[in-house]
């Protein structure tokens, strides 16, 4: 009822998905980035399950076409993320850090950021249409607070190029093509915060 409720808030009427995804069409592929990093403060199972609900009753979504991921499998796992409890496909770039199976990251094709050629994972650039992204709240010494710029660290390849040039680098690595045309809706989980 919280995530209806600040979903509902979003937009007049019941238009919200088709001013969010208005290209959607059945067959699209929605991913949700989540964050399982940190598995004492991870985006919550409960608002992942409420998310997938919402795209399935106000979109239509099918959730064969619904992937949660993010950038290592037993990460998410380990918080919670599996097949069976959210009913959706379940995917890290990754399996582990000793496992690199998985879709793993592309060939850097967007230009260098800080002097650095992030690779971008496959998950967004080549098995979704769409993404929700769904990060936690949590401080950070450097920009104050993470969030929807933060969760994007989980996307690229090589993140601890970029803490030097956090400030810089977020919005520069947000600014590019795959990542700005596919995110379309940031929901933060702040059921619990750092």
């Amino acid at each position: 009822a919280m995530l209806d409720a600040a979903l509902a808030a979003l937009v007049e009427g019941a238009a919200l998905w088709k001013t969010v995804l208005p290209d959607f069409t059945p067959g699209s592929r929605i991913g949700i980035k989540v964050n399982t990093l940190n598995d004492q403060c991870p985006t919550s199972v409960a608002v992942v399950k409420a998310l997938i609900a919402a795209l399935q009753t106000g979109l239509g979504a099918d959730p064969g076409d619904i992937i949660v991921w993010d950038r290592r499998l037993d990460e998410l796992t380990l918080c919670g993320f599996t097949e069976s409890a959210l009913g959706v496909r379940v995917l890290g770039t990754q399996n582990s850090k000793t496992d690199l199976g998985g879709p793993g990251y592309g060939d850097p094709v967007c230009g260098k950021i800080s002097g650095k050629w992030p690779r971008l994972s496959r998950i967004l650039t080549d098995l979704t249409d769409f993404t929700v992204n769904c990060p936690v709240l949590k401080t950070h010494g450097v920009s104050g607070v993470t969030g929807a710029l933060k969760n994007i660290y989980g996307i690229i390849h090589n993140p601890g190029d970029y803490h030097t040039s956090l400030l810089t680098a977020l919005p520069a690595l947000y600014r590019l093509p795959p990542i700005r045309n596919r995110i379309r809706l940031t929901v933060i989980d702040a059921l619990i915060a750092v």
